[in-house]
Parts: C-alpha cells; structure tokens; sequence
C-alpha cells in the first residue's frame, strides 16, 4: 500500500470540503495521487481551465499548481503537495 494512504483517509473531509468531491476516485492506494485523473476532473468542472492549453480564463501559462492556487487558494495547494 502507499505510505500516503493512511493520511488520505484522514485529508479526505478537508479535500472534499476544498474541491467539492472525494479523493476515492483519484487516489489509489498502491500508486497515490493519480495527477492525471485530478487535472481531468478540475477542467470537467472548470470550463475556464484548459490543462491542454495551460489557460485559465484567458490567462496563458498556467499550470496545475497556478490553477488551484488561483481558484481554491494556497491550502488546496498545500493539500495535494502533501497527498503526493
């Protein structure tokens, strides 16, 4: 199992309450975060971000990481750097 899995379980309340879903299907316990499957789900529920592009509402460059600091602030971004 992945040494983070403990600690996604008890980071789970704090993701949802953050993103507005659970970790469940973007966290496996074997390889943990699935990076991928969290930028497909921020743009599905994001039309203004584009991971392909790297755009936000118009803004050019803009990472993941720039992504949610600027949509769900800097603790959102402290969460998924300790979930990876």
């Amino acid at each position: 199992m992945h040494p983070k899995f403990n600690k996604s379980k008890q980071l789970n309340s704090k993701f949802k309450q953050i993103f507005g879903f659970s970790l469940s299907n973007i966290f496996n316990p074997i390889f943990g975060l699935d990076i991928i499957a969290l930028d497909t789900r921020l743009s599905a529920m994001n039309p203004g971000y584009n991971p392909i592009n790297l755009t936000y509402n118009g803004k050019k460059n803009v990472s993941m990481n720039d992504f949610i600091k600027l949509r769900y602030g800097k603790d959102a971004v402290s969460l998924i750097t300790e979930l990876i």
